[in-house]
């Protein structure tokens, strides 16, 4: 789950798009408008969204990279390359952007 911090973001972010997407409904029925500044704002609103959506990605995936290393810690026999990797990864882990986690779960789950 989000924590407050992180859902206050996530709704100021679309508190802008929903003000952006009246502003682009605003823009429509304005005659007049022309295309660049549409596709200005049309631009805009696809920013805010994928930031919103990677808000919630970022912290649902990194959530589920660190139940899955320490699963794979509590599984491992103890001293193998293994337990070096996810000892690392632990320590990596607040430094790992969004992909780097992807790619992580995908090696750290089964069948991903």
């Amino acid at each position: 789950m989000l924590t407050p911090a992180e859902r206050k973001v996530v709704m100021q972010q679309l508190t802008a798009l929903t003000g952006q997407l009246d502003g682009l409904r605003t823009l429509l029925d304005a005659p007049g408008t022309g295309l660049d500044v549409l596709f200005q704002q049309f631009r805009a609103v696809e920013g805010v969204a994928h930031r919103a959506v990677a808000q919630v990605l970022d912290e649902l995936f990194r959530k589920k990279l660190a139940l899955a290393l320490v699963a794979a810690q509590d599984a491992c026999p103890g001293a193998c390359d293994y337990c070096d990797r996810v000892e690392r990864l632990k320590k990596e882990f607040a430094h790992l952007d969004l992909p780097q986690v992807l790619s992580y779960l995908t090696e750290f789950t089964p069948g991903s």
